[in-house]
This record gives structure tokens, C-alpha cells and sequence, in this order.
């Protein structure tokens, strides 16, 4: 399986001349990029892709567990192919640092964390 490499400058990461991307764990990966970087109904077709994570961590009043089965759900349902050969789960801590909240979200796959995300 293939798919278009899809990391910018500044990515980490990033491969200046790469093209394509292979290996599994790559497209999982990449997959679960598109989930957490999209907004619901921002795809046309497909309404209800996409995390929403803006709006679940700094709109909203809901639990670490709350969030954590939504991205969990979401990857279960948009890269099902791929997340089945993996064990894909989702961490999300809530911390307060002075005046402000921090949310932390961490992406576990196989039991090594693949993609951490810091919200402030």
C-alpha cells in the first residue's frame, strides 16, 4: 500500500525529497494526522470525520476519558484497515500550569507513544 507523502517543512519528521509513503505504520499514522488535525463536516462526503480537538479540549467542559474514546472511536472508524494490525489507543491528561490549563494527548501504538500533542 501506498499514499502521497503528506508532511510540510517544519514537520517533525520531515523528509525534504520524499514522495510516497509505504511501510503501515507510516499510513497509520498519517491517517491518524487527518483525524486529529480535522474539524467535523470539513470534508465534503464524509461528515463526521475528524476529531474536533479544538473545540473538545477549549470549548468544552469534558473528561480526559471523554476525549479519549472520541479520538479512540474515530480512529477505530477512519483507519480501521490499519488500526486492526496495531494496538492504537489514545491518552489525554489535563494539567493547570499558573493561570492556565494545559491538555496533553498522546497517541500509543503497540505501547510506544507515536504522537504526543500539547494544547495550551
Amino acid at each position: 500500500m501506498a499514499d502521497i507523502y503528506t508532511k510540510i517543512e517544519g514537520d517533525p519528521g520531515f523528509v525534504n525529497d520524499k514522495i510516497e509513503v509505504l511501510g503501515d505504520l507510516e499510513l497509520l499514522l498519517t491517517q491518524i494526522e487527518v483525524i486529529l488535525f480535522t474539524r467535523r463536516t470539513d470534508v465534503l462526503g464524509e461528515p463526521y470525520i475528524g476529531a474536533n480537538l479544538d473545540d473538545l479540549v477549549f470549548s468544552t467542559n469534558m473528561s480526559a476519558s471523554t476525549i479519549e474514546s472520541m479520538v479512540n472511536t474515530q480512529i477505530e472508524q477512519y483507519s480501521r484497515m490499519l488500526a486492526n494490525r496495531y494496538n492504537v489507543d489514545c491518552s489525554c491528561k489535563f494539567y493547570k500550569d499558573g493561570s492556565r490549563d494545559l491538555a496533553v494527548l498522546d497517541i500509543v501504538i503497540n505501547g510506544q507513544t507515536y504522537m504526543g500533542m500539547v494544547f495550551a
